[in-house]
């Protein structure tokens, strides 16, 4: 019996040295074939997805800023201007609606996000870059393949009040008479 396990001992021992003689061997190869140990080992790929996204370059599918704006808020590529007043804007582009909100949220501050059928609503924001102080609501939307981007301005200073008139012309600038009746509407009557 102790032969029997001598025997399966040997054999047992053998693959390890079988192993062992292929690593010298390898080792060996490496060597002879002018292998030199002072080389670097090749930088990672700046494809792979654990590196770091750099100021210059845009994400897969990511919108690229364009020349239009809306109370300092950039449009990207592909959004125009379709109109644009005191206290609102609006723009629209064949661009992705789920892109575009995505390009809103990088530049904007916002405490919370709405998500709507209608679209992606940023209640309170401000935008990066300009007046702290300056509230917008800003929507995005779509209207077929169309994207659409709406700018509301939340506070907007009051207009200084106007001196120098009578109580009678401030009524008249208002459209109604001093007993609250609009201007015109005896007229109609």
């Amino acid at each position: 019996m102790t032969a029997a396990r001598n025997h399966r001992s040997a054999w047992a021992r053998r693959p390890l040295r079988s192993a062992a003689t292929l690593v010298l061997l390898f080792a060996g190869g490496g060597v002879a074939l002018g292998c030199d140990r002072n080389t670097a080992a090749p930088s990672p790929s700046t494809s792979q997805s654990g590196a770091p996204k750099t100021p210059d370059r845009l994400a897969p599918g990511e919108l690229r800023e364009g020349n239009g704006t809306l109370f300092g808020l950039k449009l990207p590529v592909g959004m125009k201007v379709d109109a644009q007043f005191p206290q609102s804007a609006h723009a629209s582009g064949l661009v992705s609606v789920e892109k575009l909100a995505n390009y809103v949220r990088q530049r904007v501050t916002v405490s919370r996000v709405e998500l709507a059928a209608s679209g992606t609503v940023f209640p309170q924001a401000t935008i990066r870059g300009g007046d702290p102080a300056r509230r917008y609501q800003i929507e995005v939307s779509s209207k077929g393949r169309t994207a659409k981007l709406s700018v509301l301005w939340l506070n907007p200073p009051k207009p200084p009040p106007v001196v120098g008139i009578s109580e009678e012309q401030r009524w008249q600038r208002a459209g109604v008479t001093p007993d609250g009746k609009l201007i015109g509407q005896q007229q109609l009557e």
